[in-house]
């Protein structure tokens, strides 16, 4: 079926797009409903792919994308979700992984999501500093220094994890143990040197599970729960508290130093910018390192070298951390973050320092959930069960994917489509 009843925003836009490409449903993009009113006068809705909809009965969602929807002209709203598996948050760019093993990014002055990289069998995506790297099925890995640069094999590297900071990446490797390149100025290749490397060098771990590249320190968990952290400790990021024999050089860890026994075996870690969390098998946050947008939740003091229970948080599954906020989410799907939120990368609340977990709202007031949530430099993104993803805070490099460069105060929808 085809739609007639063309709206007149398109009949307008698409004069344009037509003389500019040949294809023969130009793609408008709308930002509000009251982009999409029809000729006739009908009242369409723009979708959160920002493609507009007219009702129709015959959709199991009663609604279809109008004739001048791009690729997703004439057809029904519910085919365009469930596709995204995974979203990440780096600085200044966002990332997802779709079931079909491809990747997409935007930001870095890209407006809306673009193909990274031409692969079919991708397993995991990583976004930091250094760039964007991807594990494939293959348990190669490969990188690029931005979405639209050059993508390069990391030689010699086979992986089950990978992690990338803001001028380092890490991965587990095959056989469990840890491995890094990239800037090592003060440490945060954990290979005993300061030395900077291009190609990945070894860390005195084994039996590893996860690891986690931050600014300048990396922190990684093993089969056993116990948490080894190396790099600079400027501001308590090792959580070596009092270790007497840990081989820490002035402010930084050239190799691996446990987490102090205030840490209880844990699942999972993350490090931010100055700071790292994390979880154990109870659903229990601990955090450590600096603490100057309140990170911390509840601790004193500027910073910490010693791990700090979050005893507000509960019950929590998943757990993310930006450059100086944090956000956890429960079975619900949640969403709760704190600290610095002047991007209002935290939540829509309109304070730029949230000292308590508080909830992630939509423009109604109602509490979002999410099935994955990934907090950037200064912006954190969700994706919901339908695989909806939504950003919010700073976009001056198109972080939020929704085509435009205006800060979103609140959730905004990426323009994602599937397949």
């Amino acid at each position: 079926m085809r739609i007639t009843d063309v709206l007149l925003t398109f009949v307008i836009a698409a004069t344009g797009a037509a003389t500019a490409c040949s294809s023969a449903n130009p793609d408008f993009v709308c930002k509000l409903d009251a982009d999409c009113v029809s000729a006739s006068g009908v009242q369409g809705a723009c979708e959160v792919t920002h493609r507009c909809s007219l009702p129709d009965t015959v959709c199991p969602t009663r609604r279809r994308y109008v004739e001048y929807a791009g690729t997703l002209s004439e057809r029904c709203t519910d085919a365009v979700l469930g596709c995204v598996t995974d979203v990440r948050a780096g600085d200044q760019v966002t990332c997802v992984r779709k079931m079909d093993g491809s990747a997409w990014c935007w930001g870095a002055g890209v407006t809306t999501p673009k193909r990274f990289g031409t692969a079919t069998d991708i397993a995991e995506i990583a976004v930091g500093g250094m760039g964007v790297c991807v594990r494939h099925e293959t348990a190669e890995v490969e990188c690029a220094t931005s979405p639209s640069a050059p993508v390069t094999r990391i030689a010699g590297l086979s992986a089950v994890r990978i992690s990338v900071g803001a001028n380092h990446a890490c991965a587990v490797t095959s056989d469990r143990r840890v491995a890094c390149w990239g800037a090592n100025q003060r440490g945060q290749l954990g290979d005993g040197t300061l030395q900077t490397s291009s190609v990945p060098v070894m860390v005195g771990l084994s039996g590893m599970r996860q690891v986690s590249a931050g600014a300048n320190s990396t922190c990684a968990v093993g089969d056993s729960g116990y948490v080894f952290c190396w790099g600079t400790n400027d501001f308590g990021e090792l959580g070596a508290g009092t270790c007497q024999d840990c081989p820490v050089i002035g402010e930084l860890a050239r190799s691996p130093v446990p987490v102090d026994f205030a840490l209880p075996l844990a699942d999972s870690v993350t490090v931010g910018g100055h700071f790292a969390c994390a979880t154990t098998p109870s659903g229990t946050v601990y955090c450590w390192g600096s603490n100057g947008q309140a990170q911390l939740i509840g601790a004193t003091g500027d910073y910490s070298e010693v791990p700090v229970q979050l005893t507000s948080l509960t019950g929590v599954t998943r757990l993310t951390t930006g450059a100086s906020h944090a956000c956890v989410s429960d079975a619900s799907g949640a969403v709760l973050c704190w600290g610095d939120n002047r991007f209002r990368q935290s939540t829509s609340t309109a304070a730029d320092l949230l000292k308590t977990p508080v909830p992630v709202v939509g423009a109604d007031g109602l509490a979002l959930r999410f099935v994955d949530i990934s907090a950037g430099t200064q912006h954190t993104c969700g994706r919901s069960s339908d695989g909806i993803v939504q950003c919010w805070g700073d976009n001056s490099r198109g972080e939020i994917g929704d085509g435009t460069l205006s800060a979103a105060t609140q959730p905004s929808a990426a323009m994602l489509t599937c397949p």
